[in-house]
């Protein structure tokens, strides 16, 4: 992030959505799974984003996008390495030095039986696509990871309404 990025204060969901390129929808799902990540709430719930929350929400983006890790991934990357780490990865747009390549990869190969990377049957296949279809597929993965967990939320709420019916 450059220094004007940083010396702009604190920013709204939409302004930080439109620069990551993500929906606004997919930071409120990343703020479900990163409790590292508390924007400020302002009157009625508005979200605002201090410089270092959208530091963290480029270097989270980077390794859930350019690197392929999944949520979980991420999550073991912060538990691990810490925020400051996932900051740096998103500080530039330059590619991930050997040694922040090795730690990042490192922490997804050491929980791929857990879904911490993806490992698709034909991993060939995707690496054959271009970079821009890789963005888009990995976007479609978090915006689906994003609804399963609104889906979970609905039928917790039915389930506490219903006592049980329609949870299932």
């Amino acid at each position: 992030m450059d220094a004007a990025r940083i010396a702009e204060g604190p920013r709204s969901i939409g302004d930080v959505a439109s620069e990551l390129d993500v929906p606004s929808h997919v930071l409120r799902f990343w703020e479900t799974r990163f409790p590292e990540l508390r924007p400020l709430k302002k009157g009625s719930n508005r979200r605002v984003y201090m410089p270092e929350d959208v530091a963290l929400l480029r270097g989270i983006r980077r390794l859930l996008y350019a690197e392929g890790l999944t949520v979980k991934g991420v999550q073991r990357v912060l538990a691990e390495q810490g925020v400051a780490f996932v900051r740096t990865v998103g500080h530039s747009d330059e590619p991930l030095s050997e040694e922040q390549r090795f730690t990042v990869r490192g922490m997804a190969d050491g929980q791929a039986g857990e879904g911490t990377r993806i490992l698709p049957a034909d991993a060939g296949a995707i690496a054959s696509l271009g970079s821009e279809a890789r963005e888009r597929l990995l976007a479609a993965r978090i915006e689906l990871e994003a609804l399963k967990a609104r889906l979970d939320e609905a039928r917790s709420v039915a389930a506490r309404h219903f006592g049980g019916a329609g949870a299932g």
